[in-house]
């Protein structure tokens, strides 16, 4: 609240309750005006909603679209925040977020761009009720909120989804007054606490129109123990989504003395690895370089690795301990 404002309002009641006339207006004043900085929390972001649609009608849903905006959140940096409402028609409890059928997806620079980690942040935004469920005829008024990588490339919107897994509709939203924000996205450095080498060398690997490079393979200790980590750089060059963690033309098995070896059950441990970015859908020329991480049984017997496993593998090779 401007509470110059507040006083100023005060005064002048006060002033005309003793006699002042109708004609002496509040007028602001202009020492009162906050100027408004590319990037800082009060900066007004201007958009152009390409295409926007009115609403998404599915076969038992239906979202209605509202205003957009861009916000500066504390713990997440620029979002993109969208005002729905959402009908259920359907004959069973459903919920927004997770109704492929009228439910949004956000893209940016070709990766999906991901709910910020609360629901909520006071005054800024709210995706809470995007999770309630909504029985049939039923009617719920809500937001979806995404983590902005930067403030200067297109924001795509896939809106709904039929029965061959194509949108029901694509907008685009572009920031007209944008700024120098960047999200940081780097992995940090991987450096083995083993030294442990390829049997050969590792080459470039495409298939079906992705592709896949090992950048780095190294072995971190860390709380589930000896961990063997790949930093790879996956690109989806089709016209279907995808992300490596799903992408069985490509995607690494390890094996042990002949048993595969298990993920960490928590997507990263500061410090030693993520394989978070695995699970992001890449669009068409997406790109993205994660990790993918497995459990050692030990550090003295080698580990084979496979790229790839719909019928069989299309590479093959083994990490050494030295």
């Amino acid at each position: 609240m401007n509470y110059k404002k507040v006083l100023f309002g005060v005064a002048c009641a006060m002033f005309c309750f003793v006699g002042c006339s109708n004609n002496n207006e509040e007028k602001p004043e202009q020492n009162e005006k906050i100027e408004q900085e590319k990037g800082s929390e009060n900066y007004s972001y201007e958009i152009e909603w390409k295409d926007k649609p009115e609403k998404i009608e599915g076969s038992t849903s239906v979202s209605q679209v509202g205003e957009a905006k861009i916000v500066t959140s504390d713990n997440y940096g620029k979002i993109l925040v969208i005002n729905f409402t959402y009908i259920n028609n359907s004959d069973e409890a459903r919920d927004f977020i997770n109704d492929f059928d009228v439910k949004p997806r956000a893209f940016q620079n070709g990766r999906e761009l991901e709910y910020p980690g609360n629901t909520s942040e006071e005054g800024k935004y709210s995706y809470t009720d995007a999770y309630k469920d909504i029985k049939s005829g039923g009617t719920i008024e809500t937001e979806l909120v995404w983590e902005l990588e930067d403030t200067k490339n297109i924001i795509e919107l896939d809106m709904g989804m039929d029965g061959d897994y194509n949108p029901l509709s694509r907008s685009t939203i572009k920031i007209k007054n944008s700024d120098d924000y960047k999200r940081n996205f780097e992995l940090e450095e991987l450096i083995s606490d083993y030294s442990v080498s390829w049997k050969v060398d590792m080459k470039e690997l495409e298939n079906n129109g992705r592709r896949l490079v090992v950048n780095k393979m190294g072995v971190r200790k860390s709380e589930y123990g000896d961990l063997l980590i790949l930093e790879i750089t996956y690109t989806n060059n089709t016209d279907r989504i995808h992300n490596l963690i799903n992408d069985y033309d490509l995607r690494p098995k390890a094996f042990q003395n002949g048993i595969e070896l298990d993920v960490p059950g928590i997507t990263s441990e500061m410090g030693v690895y993520n394989y978070a970015g695995a699970f992001k859908s890449l669009k068409n020329g997406g790109s993205i370089t994660t990790q993918m991480v497995f459990v050692l049984e030990n550090t003295e017997d080698s580990v084979e690795i496979e790229f790839g496993s719909n019928i069989e593998p299309i590479f093959v090779n083994n990490v050494i301990f030295k």
